[in-house]
């Protein structure tokens, strides 16, 4: 990943993945900066601190349906107990 990286010429960040995720979800979350810090096991000033970045409501709608897609689980098996809903 790192010389397709630098083959493209993109700049990493350590992070980048989940700074995004908080960035776009805090949108998604309306500002309910308590949950989104229970979703990444961090507190509330530290979501404020270190991964909120300003972002708009149709960024973060396209950022989780474009850009991370919500997982298809119909192709697995069910177990027993989710056979008989």
């Amino acid at each position: 990943m790192i010389s397709l990286r630098m083959a493209a010429g993109a700049c990493s960040i350590y992070d980048g993945f989940r700074h995004s995720y908080a960035s776009y979800r805090i949108r998604q979350l309306k500002g309910n900066l308590p949950e989104l810090a229970v979703e990444m096991g961090n507190s509330p000033r530290e979501i404020i601190d270190s991964y909120k970045r300003n972002v708009t409501d149709e960024q973060a709608r396209v950022w989780f349906t474009e850009i991370l897609p919500p997982p298809d689980y119909s192709d697995l098996p069910l177990g027993p107990e989710e056979r008989t809903r």
